[in-house]
């Protein structure tokens, strides 16, 4: 009789990072290399390849088995989120974007707050922005001593955290699978649609210090796009006027505050670049609930700069 040993799969690790990319043969392996510097070895790494055609697979692939990646064919960044998450293992989710740095006690970091928080379902990390000549100076920050605030869910918290999505912020396993897949339109904000749809969930932490995360700013930057913005924050809307977001009637003045908060700061940016039927959309869109949660500054402020605008051009004839 021939005994035979079952081979049990390997448990899953504390954290999945996952980083999709597409075309970003210069600047992934910074990423990869600040996650590979995490002072907390418990994780996987995951690349997810949307598509790319300047080298960026054979880039990551320098860096051997430490990293694993997928490829697809181009689906936009909510496709390559998707991509990662269907291998993902880790009890909790890390997304990080293809031109942004962990600091590299930032998981460690994070495993302290599930810790010392039972296992919350969202935590937030503390970020700094940085242009190539800020980068040595930042890169070079010293770890601070935790600080960090606690609060029943992500929508009982200020408003004031209420600013980033989902990059370089921890959702726990659980709680991604009940939110189900990243939109896969190509508009931006969708990952402060995904955070919405995780934003009941009980157990939010916010980070204050140390830095976590750093967050680059360069002239390819997606979110520089207009159209792409204003496109993101009119499928909030509809999202939430469709009732889609969980919370109920109890959340729903946090939901519309957050929503409103982007549609305040892309409908003005569109109105300063001369969009301005984009940004009297977006205006009119939640106009009510601005006037209801006493955004006056905006209810206000909006149609001067619109009107500005329109006599810039007028005298711009004139002349």
């Amino acid at each position: 009789m021939i005994e035979t040993t079952e081979q049990s799969a390997p448990p899953p690790p504390m954290f999945s990072v996952i980083v999709p990319v597409f075309n970003r043969a210069e600047l992934v392996g910074d990423t990869i290399k600040s996650v590979l510097a995490q002072t907390c070895g418990d994780y996987e790494l995951i690349v997810a390849d949307d598509g790319s055609t300047d080298g960026t697979v054979d880039a990551v692939r320098t860096f051997g088995p430490r990293v694993q990646i997928f490829t697809q064919a181009n689906k936009g960044e909510g496709g390559a989120r998707n991509l990662g998450m269907s291998h993902a293992r880790g009890e909790y989710l890390v997304f990080l974007d293809s031109d942004d740095l962990l600091l590299p006690w930032a998981l460690e970091t994070f495993a302290e707050i599930i810790g010392a928080h039972d296992q919350p379902a969202l935590i937030y990390g503390a970020e700094a922005f940085f242009k190539d000549d800020e980068r040595a100076k930042l890169t070079d920050t010293k770890r601070a001593p935790l600080h960090a605030e606690a609060f029943g869910s992500f929508l009982e918290a200020p408003a004031r955290l209420f600013w980033r999505g989902v990059v370089g912020n921890v959702v726990r396993r659980d709680v991604a699978q009940a939110a189900g897949q990243f939109c896969e339109a190509r508009l931006n904000a969708l990952d402060i649609d995904y955070t919405l749809r995780c934003a009941a969930a009980r157990g939010f932490v916010r980070i204050q210090e140390p830095l976590t995360l750093l967050i680059y700013h360069h002239p390819l930057n997606v979110s520089r796009d207009i159209g792409m913005n204003v496109g993101g924050i009119e499928h909030l809307i509809r999202e939430e006027k469709a009732g889609h977001y969980p919370g109920g009637q109890l959340l729903k003045a946090a939901r519309r505050s957050l929503v409103c908060r982007h549609a305040r700061a892309q409908s003005v940016r569109a109105a300063r670049a001369g969009q301005a039927a984009a940004a009297w959309r977006v205006y009119r869109s939640v106009f009510w609930w601005a006037v209801r949660l006493g955004r006056w500054p905006y209810v206000l402020g909006l149609p001067i700069v619109l009107l500005g605008g329109v006599v810039r051009k007028m005298f711009r004839k004139v002349v």
